[in-house]
This record gives C-alpha cells, structure tokens and sequence, in this order.
C-alpha cells in the first residue's frame, strides 16, 4: 500500500469515526451512509490498485512540449503574480482597501465572509475564473522546484502567495482558497521530502504535523469568529447540536473544545447529507447535478427557470428534510448521482481516484511535472470526498480541473531531462 493509498484511507475512515462517534448529533441513519461509505472504500481502493499497476506501454507523450519546465515556470509564476495583483487592485477599487494585518486575518475573515458585496463584474476576476489553471501550475511547480528557480521568482512566488491570503482576507473569507494554497505549496513540499529520504527524518514529521494541527486550529478558529459574529450582529442562537458529554469536551477545554467541533462539522455534515439522501428515489438531474455552476449557468443562457432543473438529490433532500442544500455540506455522492445513480457514483468517484493514483505513478516514475500537477489537483477532489464537490462548485475550479487533465492526456508521458533531472525525479 502506497503512501498516499495509506493517507486516503486513513482520512475517509477517520472522518467516518467523527461523524459516528463524534461530538455533533445528527438526526439521520447513521449505518445506512457508514455502509455506503465502506462500499465506495472497496472500489475505491480497488481503482487505486488498478492505477498503481497499470503498466505505461509508451512512456512517450501524445504531443511533445515546445518549452522547457524552466521557461513553464518561469512564465506561470509570472502570470500568477500579475494576475493576482490585478485582482486585489481592481478590488480595492471596486469596494476600498480596509488595511491587512497578520494579527487581525481571523476576524477580517469572518467579516468578508459574513458580508460579501453584491456581484460586480471586474475583468481581472473574470480572467482569472478563466485562467486559475496557470496559477495551479505555478504554485505547484514553484514549490516543488523552490532550489531550481532563480531568487526573483522566488520572490515573486512568495509575493503571490501572500496576494492569495490579503484578497482573500479582504474580499472572500473562504477557507478553501487557504486550503487550496497549503496544498498547493505544501504538498510539493512533502513530495521532495519523501524522494529525498526513504524514511522522512523526525524534524520533517513534526513539521508536517505541525502545519497539519495549526490548518485545522486557523480553520476551527475562524468558522468560530463567524458564528459569534452571527450572534452578534443578527441575533442568531444558532448552535453547533454539540454533546458536551462528549469524550471531546471531556479531554479539552469548552472554549478548544468548541473551535474543534465548529470544524468537524464541516468534515462530518457530508455524511448527514448523504444518509438523508440515500433514503430518496432518483429523479435525473438533466446531466447537471453534479455542479450547481454548470446548472445556474444553463438557466441564465438558455432562460430557463431555475426550478426546472433543481432535481439534484440535496435540493429534494432539503424540501423533505429542511436540510439545506447549499448552506449545508452533503458529501460528493449525492451531487454525482442525481446523474448516475447512487451505485454510478461510487464508480464515478472510483475512477478519479484511479487517475489521482496513476498520475503518482507516472511522476514517480517519469518526473512529468504536468502529473505532478494532476496528482496535486486530485488531492483536492480526494481530500472534500466527504465534503462536497469542490472541483466542480466554481467556473474557475471546472475551468482548471479540465485544463490540468487535457495538459495531463497531452503530455503526461513526457520524460523531462532539465530541472526535473536535476532533483532525481
């Protein structure tokens, strides 16, 4: 079993704990998404097995790339930068610059979040949507390559980076594009580590389990700040449903205990969504359940009321359940099958985590940087599994997931002899 097989099935089963025997009382059958979710871990595992062992009959590439990885670089991390600052500038236009402060992100956060503008068309977030791919690219391969690239981008890659965070902070307040730039530079991170020892050294592990426990914290920290701002500013007694007799509250602290429990909720409401939704007949979605985007988009270019084409199962679910459909979290699975069925979307899922895992092999054993990228992308479909549908919820994430998988099919069997050779890929 390969380190990330080990990973994936360690993160899906321990979510699976949580929600179970966790701190947050769900009303819904509990053993009916628990079987379901050891099902889908039978093929998926079995996908994953398929894609490690797969054998490369060609290791040579459908289209041959006409640029170095250094040239690819090099020009993603610009592109990354520029378009970056565009978007804060024209944002900061738009709706006026409030000031960033390391020491006040959490609560600037929760106040973006909780108080988002109405939509205003600005060019350099349309290209973006459009583009976010390049932005993958160079936050993946800029990482991955940090001892390759020469100072400037590295300057350049750090600059952009910390653009991510001041807009986000100031405009989004989203976890998932912090979530999304750990990833991005972290997981190329650990990748290098692991090639380089066979058995990581102890100060890599601490370090990983330290960004790990510190992501969790910041998350739990600020889903916290923005329910307390809730209560504060809209009179809302909302509740986390907690059971304080618990084993959480009974080895934490109330106030640790609680940031903790805001957090599981966003990684344990998918299986709630899932048992509810397990327990509703099938009605096909038009071929658009599994991505409102796609659907609301359909509905505004061809004038077509948006009731008409809300048959996903969430949608259904919250009409019988009042459970929200977009307000709350439901899992992958019930997105995929209001198209494929409930069985279609075991497969389905099953199938991306084949190419997650022959997109390691290849790296592992071409050092193709564009199946770097892939397997990076993947883990981001892999990781919200129990969550939602991530890569598929966005015009930018649509954009970007197709765009990495046709770069992918095009060249993924390339066997690069510069930069890549340089690190013994």
């Amino acid at each position: 079993m390969t380190k990330p097989q080990k990973i994936f099935n360690i993160w899906i089963f321990g979510t699976l704990f949580l929600f179970y025997y966790g701190p947050l009382n769900y009303e819904c059958n509990k053993i009916l998404a628990v079987g379901y979710i050891v099902l889908f871990m039978f093929f998926a595992n079995l996908f994953y097995y398929i894609g490690t062992h797969v054998r490369i009959k060609n290791p040579y590439p459908r289209k041959k790339i006409r640029h170095s990885t250094e040239w690819i670089i090099k020009m993603s991390i610009y592109y990354s930068f520029f378009i970056t600052l565009a978007c804060v500038i024209e944002s900061s236009m738009k709706y006026g610059f409030s000031g960033f402060s390391f020491s006040t992100i959490i609560s600037k956060m929760a106040n973006s979040y909780s108080f988002q503008n109405d939509y205003v068309f600005m060019v350099s977030i349309w290209i973006l949507s459009f583009t976010k791919w390049i932005r993958v690219i160079g936050l993946v391969l800029g990482s991955l390559f940090w001892f390759k690239i020469d100072k400037k981008q590295r300057v350049l890659y750090l600059a952009t980076c910390l653009l991510i965070i001041i807009y986000n902070t100031l405009f989004l307040g989203s976890q998932k594009e912090l979530i999304d730039l750990v990833i991005y530079m972290f997981l190329p991170i650990l990748i290098r580590w692991s090639k380089e020892d066979k058995k990581m050294k102890i100060w890599k592990v601490l370090l990983t389990v330290v960004v790990f426990c510190a992501t969790c914290i910041f998350l739990g920290s600020v889903i916290n700040a923005r329910h307390e701002l809730w209560k504060d500013m809209f009179n809302s007694n909302a509740s986390t449903g907690a059971d304080y007799s618990n084993w959480i509250y009974k080895i934490l602290p109330n106030s640790i205990a609680d940031s903790i429990t805001y957090l599981l909720s966003y990684l344990t409401q998918g299986y709630r969504g899932l048992a509810l939704c397990l327990t509703l007949p099938f009605k096909w979605a038009y071929g658009m359940g599994s991505s409102f985007k796609i659907m609301n988009d359909i509905s505004r270019w061809f004038s077509i009321p948006l009731s008409i084409l809300e048959v996903s199962y969430p949608v259904r679910m919250e009409a019988i359940y009042h459970v929200g459909a977009y307000a709350s979290w439901h899992s992958i699975f019930p997105w995929i099958a209001s198209d494929f069925t409930f069985l279609g979307a075991i497969i389905i899922v099953s199938i991306f985590i084949y190419y997650w895992a022959k997109s390691w092999k290849e790296f592992l054993k071409c050092g193709s940087w564009i199946s770097a990228v892939m397997f990076i992308q993947l883990t981001i479909f892999v990781l919200y599994i129990p969550c939602n549908n991530q890569l598929f919820q966005t015009r930018d994430s649509i954009v970007s997931t197709v765009a990495i998988f046709i770069l992918w099919y095009w060249y993924h069997g390339t066997k690069h002899v510069n930069i890549t050779s340089e690190v013994n890929l």
